[in-house]
């Protein structure tokens, strides 16, 4: 474990002065609640190539606007510092930590590390994707009406073992890296007047009755609370739904 968490350390303080390698999409839009309660859970996948891949050791950097998100601790990591990630499964097993920090800004982006280290490794089976962490974000400022925006995450792979002796290069085509972006704003709540009711149901409806499609990019992502791609008669449903249950979430994607 020492000798991974060394190679680790030592990768991480030259991955610091490269530019880290920026992959395609991997995970689905997501939102803030405007009421800054649950929050975005961001994950971050890796996808083995057709020979399968082992990790036992990463260091990931993610990016982020400080004045619009913000991470979500989820409690102490092993060095009893707080710890902003939460292993994912097979990556959560005995014999291997997880720590993370916020360890640099620039202006108002801020960047969030997190690192991993097994004595064993995971193994990753052909084509394949598996969740090596996760990351959750809270809206930074709950006082901002503009609940809608977009909020770029980018989520860098600094450095990658699968041996705890050597690194993978990660310029290389054996891996890739989730990387996205969140919405800042409150599932069914098209209209962005903080209630999700009868009004958003009926904007869903109009929409998708409209062959020039009314709703704006983001409007269509808060408004898509089942997250199949489309603003239809059943979000305007499960919308409706919502508005009845005495403010209590039921979208399927926010339960996901």
């Amino acid at each position: 474990m020492k000798k991974i968490v060394g190679v680790l350390v030592a990768v991480f303080a030259v991955s610091l002065m490269a530019a880290g390698v920026q992959a395609a999409d991997k995970y689905s839009v997501g939102t803030v609640p405007a009421d800054d309660q649950g929050g975005t859970c961001v994950p971050i996948n890796v996808e083995a190539d057709s020979n399968g891949t082992d990790v036992n050791g990463y260091i990931i950097r993610l990016t982020y606007d400080s004045t619009k998100v913000s991470p979500v601790k989820y409690g102490s990591d092993d060095l009893e510092k707080d710890c902003y990630a939460e292993a994912g499964t097979g990556f959560d097993a005995g014999n291997s930590i997880l720590v993370s920090d916020v360890i640099s800004a620039d202006g108002d982006n801020k960047t969030l590390v997190v690192a991993w280290a097994g004595a064993a490794p995971v193994h990753i089976n052909a084509n394949q994707t598996q969740e090596m962490a996760e990351v959750k974000f809270v809206k930074a400022n709950t006082s901002d009406d503009a609940v809608d925006q977009e909020v770029p995450i980018k989520v860098e792979l600094a450095a990658l073992t699968n041996d705890g002796s050597s690194t993978v290069d990660v310029n290389s085509a054996q891996v890739e890296v989730a990387d996205g972006e969140i919405v800042v704003g409150k599932y069914g709540d098209i209209n962005n007047d903080t209630f999700v009711d009868a009004f958003d149901a009926g904007l869903a409806l109009k929409h998708a009755a409209s062959d020039e499609k009314l709703l704006t990019v983001q409007q269509i992502k808060i408004g898509d609370v089942n997250a199949d791609g489309h603003v239809d008669a059943f979000d305007a449903g499960l919308i409706l739904k919502h508005s009845v249950s005495m403010g209590e979430y039921i979208f399927p994607v926010e339960q996901q």
